[in-house]
C-alpha cells in the first residue's frame, strides 16, 4: 500500500512538472518563464552576466542559446531594459570607501508560436523551467524578489502570447 502511495505521488508530481512545461496550459493569460539553476533552490528569471565588449542584445541572444536551447529565439520588446535592480556589497576602504556591487537589468522578450520551445541541456546549468502566470510568480520567485519586479511587469499581452525575461548583470563599479 505505502508503494501505492510513493508511485501516485510521483505520477501527481510528473503531471504537476510536465503542466508547468506548457505553455497553453492557462489559455490566454500572459505566463512568464522562469529557471531553477543546478545547485540553486531558487527559481528566477534566467539570466547571465554581461561580457565585457557585448551588447546587451548579443548577451540575450546568448542567455538564450546556452541556456534555453540551441534554436530558441524569441523577440526582443525593445532595446531599453524594462527593470533594473542593485545588489551592493560592502564599502571596499582600499578603494576610497567605493560601494561595490552588482546591477542587473531585465528585459522583456515574446515567445514566438512559430518558435522552437525551451529546451533543456542534460548537462546545461538549468535543471529545470516553468512557464507561470502572474499570480503564480510571487510563488515561485519568492516575496523579495516579487517586491521588485511587481510593478514592472505588464498585466496583460494580447491573447496567446507568452513573455521571457532575461536578466544580465554588470559587475563593479560604483551603485
Amino acid at each position: 500500500k505505502k508503494k501505492k502511495q510513493e508511485d501516485l505521488r510521483e505520477m501527481d508530481k510528473q503531471r504537476v512538472l510536465k503542466e508547468m512545461h506548457n505553455m497553453d496550459r492557462r489559455g490566454t493569460e500572459m505566463l512568464w518563464l522562469v529557471v531553477k539553476y543546478r545547485g540553486s533552490s531558487i527559481w528566477a528569471f534566467p539570466f547571465s552576466s554581461h561580457l565585457h565588449g557585448m551588447t546587451a542584445r548579443e548577451t540575450l541572444q546568448r542567455i538564450c542559446t546556452a541556456q534555453l536551447g540551441e534554436g530558441y529565439a524569441p523577440f526582443f520588446v525593445g532595446t531599453c531594459p524594462m527593470h533594473y535592480r542593485k545588489f551592493t556589497s560592502v564599502r571596499n576602504p582600499e578603494d576610497d570607501g567605493a560601494v561595490v556591487g552588482t546591477k542587473v537589468f531585465y528585459y522583456r522578450a515574446i515567445h514566438l508560436p512559430s518558435g522552437p520551445p525551451v529546451t533543456l541541456s542534460p548537462d546545461g546549468i538549468i535543471e529545470d523551467f516553468a512557464w507561470v502566470s502572474r499570480s503564480e510568480l510571487a510563488e515561485y520567485v519568492g516575496q523579495s524578489a516579487w517586491y521588485h519586479y511587481r510593478r514592472c511587469l505588464p498585466l496583460d499581452l494580447l491573447p496567446g502570447q507568452e513573455s521571457v525575461v532575461l536578466g544580465e548583470s554588470a559587475k563593479g563599479g560604483e551603485s
